[in-house]
């Protein structure tokens, strides 16, 4: 955890600052200000950052860092990692290409796990975000949409997302299982 959030610091502090890099911050102005669109492009985004660096990890820090410098909204941030969570699905898929049955079930079973989930927070993004800035607020941290305080609410966000994927799809667990299995 150390050099993970060592490597955080590093990271935010080689940014440029805003004054120089004035249109690469209008260009994220712009696309923060479509409404839903926005979500959907910051969630796509999100998967193929994941997909080209492999690894959620770094897509989580650089939507923190965009967070926390204030180039995009708390709620884009939170799309970047709703698509981080299935773009860390083609590593498995790639893998089970030349493999068992098992392993392509499993591969499969773990992009359906997270589509249904990222499925369901789009839904509720907008009410989750706030979720998560009121949780924030009663524990006395601050308002996670505050770009001070986006590296505690977009954590909180990516942990409360998964562990309420979790709970709500283990009672389907049957269901799940079965339409892998088919698939």
């Amino acid at each position: 955890f150390a050099m993970l959030f060592f490597g955080l610091q590093q990271f935010t502090e080689a940014l440029p600052s805003s004054a120089e890099i004035p249109s690469f911050i209008s260009s994220l102005d712009a696309i923060s200000s479509l409404g839903f669109g926005s979500i959907c492009i910051f969630l796509l985004i999100g998967i193929l950052l994941t997909v080209i660096v492999q690894a959620s990890t770094a897509t989580f820090i650089i939507s923190l860092a965009l967070c926390f410098n204030g180039w995009i909204p708390f709620t884009m941030g939170c799309a970047m990692i709703l698509g981080s969570n299935i773009g860390t699905c083609v590593t498995p898929l790639w893998a089970s290409l030349k493999a068992n049955t098992m392993a392509k079930r499993a591969a499969v079973g773990h992009l359906v796990f997270n589509l249904i989930g990222v499925i369901w927070a789009l839904v509720i993004l907008d009410y989750f975000c706030e979720f998560i800035d009121w949780l924030c607020i009663s524990f006395h941290w601050g308002s996670a949409t505050l770009p001070e305080n986006t590296p505690f609410g977009l954590a909180m966000f990516h942990t409360l997302f998964n562990a309420i994927n979790l709970c709500l799809l283990l009672p389907f667990n049957k269901q799940i299982v079965n339409l892998i299995t088919r698939l």
